[in-house]
Formats: C-alpha cells, sequence, structure tokens
C-alpha cells in the first residue's frame, strides 16, 4: 500500500473514531462515506473493517486486512523505537532500568487494559516548561490547573535548561532524550517551546514526543513543528500527537491538515463523542469530562522525576491506579526545590538514588500492594493482580510474614519476626524479590 492510500485510510479511520455522523455514513455507505470526504478508497468495505477492527484494540485477528496489515507494520516500527530507546542500554545504571521495569510490571498487573498496549513505557524524568495549562481539558486525567507562567528562553535560562540537559543525561543515560517536555502542561502555551527543543535535540541527540491539545490554533507553527520534528521521526517515533477536545475542533483540524500530512501524527479521540474512553481519573473521574469515567489505569507516564523549569521544582513521581486515594493517578514520594543547575544535579542524584528501587532493599519497609488480592490455597498462597497471578508455597514463614506485612517492616525486620534461620534466608529473599519485581510488594508509604 502506497503512502497516499495510508494516508486517506486513515483520516477516514480518524472521522470514524471522532464523528458518529461519519460513524452511521461509514457503515450504511462506505464508499459514500469516503467519497464525502473528498476522496475514494481503493476497497470501502475493507476499509470500514479496519476502521472497526483498529478502533475495537482487536487489529491482529485481521492481518490478510491490506489496511490492518499496513497500519500494524507502521505501529510495529514505533514499537521497535520504543522498546529500544527504553532497553537496557539507554538507562545509566541498572538500579534505574530496574525500576523502570518494575514499574512497568507492577502496572501492567494491576491493570490488564495496560497488557494490551506493549508500547507503554514509563519515562524516568519528563519536564514541563510553564506552570498550569492554559487549555483546561475537560477530560484532563491529571486536573492540571490553570497556566500561570512560562519558563521564556532567555539568556540565563537557556545557560541553567542546557545545563539540566546535561546532568540528566550524565546521570540517568541516553533514555534522558526521551523525556517528554510536558505532563500537566500544554507544550505550545510556552512562545519558546521550539527554542527548547532545539537546545533538547543539541544536548541529548535525541527530540521527544509531543503532544498539543490545541493543533488548530497555529496551524503555521505546527506545520514548522512538523518540519523540524522531520518525516522519519514522524513515522518512527510517533514523535507528534493532537489531542482532539471537540468534533468542531477535528474538523478544523482536518480542513487545515492534508491526509498526507496526518499521515504518521496520532489523534487522539478525546471528544466526548468519539469511541475512546477515559481513564477513570482527574476531571474525568468526577463527571466532569462530559462522558463517563470508565477505564482503570493512570494516564501518568512518568516513573521518575518531574521537573517545572517555571517553578523549579522536582518531584519522584509514580503512576497509581486512580481511586480516592490517588485521584489523579499519580503518587508523589517527595518534592524538592533546586537553584541552578549544580543544585538539580545533586538532587537529581539524590531522589534517583532514593526512590528507583527496582530491586527488592533489605532495608526500607515494605507494604503488599493494596491492588491486589492474597488468596489461601492448600499448600499456597495464590497473589491476585487484573487477570494475573502469582503462586507461592505456604508454609510458617511465609504464612507468618503475611501476617507481618502491614506492619511496614524491613526485609531484614521481617526475617527476624519470623525467626527465619541464616540458611533460608537467601531463598526467602528470592521469594520475596520476585513478588516484589512483579508488583505485588512495594515500598511502604
Amino acid at each position: 500500500m502506497n503512502d497516499s492510500e495510508y494516508a486517506r485510510f486513515k483520516r477516514a479511520a480518524d472521522f470514524y473514531r471522532v464523528d458518529p455522523d461519519f460513524r452511521r455514513h461509514a457503515a450504511e455507505d462506505p464508499a459514500g462515506a469516503a467519497g464525502s470526504l473528498g476522496f475514494t478508497l481503493g476497497d470501502p468495505a475493507l476499509a470500514l473493517r479496519g476502521f472497526t477492527v483498529i478502533a475495537r484494540g482487536c487489529a491482529a485477528g485481521e492481518a490478510e486486512n491490506p489496511y490492518v496489515a499496513e497500519y500494524m507494520r507502521r505501529n510495529r516500527v514505533v514499537s521497535e523505537f520504543v522498546a529500544h530507546s527504553h532497553g537496557r542500554a539507554a538507562f545509566a545504571n541498572e538500579a534505574l532500568f530496574r525500576f523502570s521495569d518494575t514499574t512497568r510490571n507492577r502496572c501492567r498487573m494491576e491493570s490488564g487494559l495496560l497488557r494490551f498496549h506493549d508500547n507503554i513505557r514509563y519515562f524516568p524524568l519528563c519536564f514541563e516548561l510553564s506552570l498550569g495549562c492554559s487549555v483546561q481539558c475537560p477530560f484532563c486525567g491529571l486536573d492540571a490547573p490553570r497556566w500561570q507562567a512560562d519558563f521564556r528562553y532567555t539568556p540565563e535560562n537557556a545557560v541553567l535548561w542546557r545545563g539540566v540537559l546535561q546532568s540528566s543525561v550524565e546521570l540517568l543515560g541516553p533514555v534522558a532524550g526521551s523525556s517528554p517536555c510536558y505532563l500537566a502542561t500544554e507544550p505550545l502555551d510556552n512562545p519558546d517551546y521550539e527554542r527548547f527543543l532545539a537546545d533538547f535535540e543539541d544536548v541529548t541527540g535525541q527530540l521527544p514526543q509531543t503532544t498539543t491539545a490545541i493543533a488548530e490554533r497555529d496551524t503555521e507553527r505546527v506545520r514548522r513543528l512538523m518540519c523540524r520534528i522531520g518525516a522519519d521521526r514522524l513515522r518512527r517515533q510517533a514523535a507528534l500527537r493532537f489531542s482532539i477536545r471537540t468534533r468542531a475542533q477535528f474538523h478544523r483540524i482536518a480542513e487545515a491538515f492534508s491526509p498526507e500530512e496526518l499521515a504518521d501524527v496520532e489523534l487522539l479521540s478525546n471528544n466526548p463523542e468519539s469511541l475512546n474512553q477515559y481513564a477513570a481519573s482527574g476531571r474525568a473521574r468526577d463527571g466532569r469530562s462530559g462522558k463517563p469515567a470508565g477505564l482503570p489505569y493512570s494516564i501518568c507516564c512518568i516513573a521518575g522525576m518531574r521537573v517545572n523549569m517555571a517553578e523549579r521544582t522536582m518531584q519522584f513521581v509514580e503512576p497509581e491506579l486512580p481511586d480516592s486515594v490517588f485521584p489523579l493517578g499519580v503518587r508523589v514520594r517527595e518534592t524538592l526545590r533546586f537553584d541552578g543547575a549544580a543544585d538539580f544535579r545533586s538532587k537529581l542524584r539524590y531522589l534517583t538514588e532514593t526512590w528507583a528501587v527496582g530491586l527488592l532493599p533489605l532495608g526500607r519497609p515494605l507494604a503488599l500492594n493494596r491492588s491486589c488480592n492474597v488468596v489461601p490455597e492448600e499448600n499456597a498462597v495464590l497473589f491476585l493482580g487484573d487477570g494475573v497471578g502469582y503462586r507461592i508455597s505456604a508454609n510458617a514463614y511465609t504464612l507468618r510474614t503475611l501476617e507481618l506485612l502491614d506492619s511496614g517492616l524491613t526485609l531484614e525486620r521481617l526475617q527476624e519476626a519470623i525467626r527465619l534461620p541464616s540458611e533460608g534466608r537467601e531463598a526467602y529473599y528470592r521469594l520475596m524479590n520476585q513478588l516484589f519485581i512483579r508488583g505485588y510488594l512495594r515500598l511502604a508509604a
């Protein structure tokens, strides 16, 4: 399938996800629906089938459909890039890599939905170049505060930014080059976003993904950003995404950009009429989104440092299943302020060494993950997550350990409390470490 044919298919698939009128038209007359967009599709019936299976997340079962096959081929290219950029070689040390891997294991254990999305990885670092967000999307899972200020590209700030980036690469490794420059912010709020990206690429050798919810407001600025990213990165890295807030906004984007321009730009259909469901966090959790909250997962893609350059703060954060305790789906382990690049470097090292724990520590208080259930069986104990489980042998030591997990003891204290003989400690550690790296045990709050 050539690029033009795929671009037309993707344009129609985006309409299918976003616009219920187009969905009805396509169901009745696939060729006419494509014609209403100003083009034809080679096989409208096959294309319609492709829309539906992709929208339902079951494309793998339709690999013989040429439209689905091309969609899957392009998705594999992105998946390979994501896997490589988060592989062991991308991390400066084993501990940070293990923490990233353990966090992913835990989140996939807690939410079966995440196991269907292999591209989901957790970045050890992100930057916010504004304080707050001007857009205030009604579905914002992070309930971003209103915009207050931008980190502008002054000579002083440029020196700080480059110093922060240099320390990040040196202490975290090449994975720092994938760090998003937004979280609970709109990247294009900052008039100097592209200047900061230029420095980011100069220091790290990479460009991170950009997601904007205001692509329709300044289409020429967005085109310049697309040119800066380049066709190869758009296709290979999914380096640009547009968040769709309303159906009207989507139509303005479709009028402003050709199918070919958006062939490798992901459109996140977040408008209330779309087929997408929201995560049950933030504004979507309490009904402000105009759509029932549904899916039990966190939209937080950071397991590590959240750095706000506008207010000079850095937090160590982890994704959590959103609930009354973590309504935004984020746990904040510690918050610090930094003053200058050297102070940032010192505190980045401290936060990483303190909280990026990927293997079971001996001297840190532990707790049972409150998102799992423990089910006793004959001669065994089953730890259950969302559709997965892990079974261990039941004996006097493991049963007594379960009784004490709510006490917030360290592994060393647990071994003493259950009177574990020294010759059994190595096997006991291996067992408990398996529970830890699979996410059933956690560091206590």
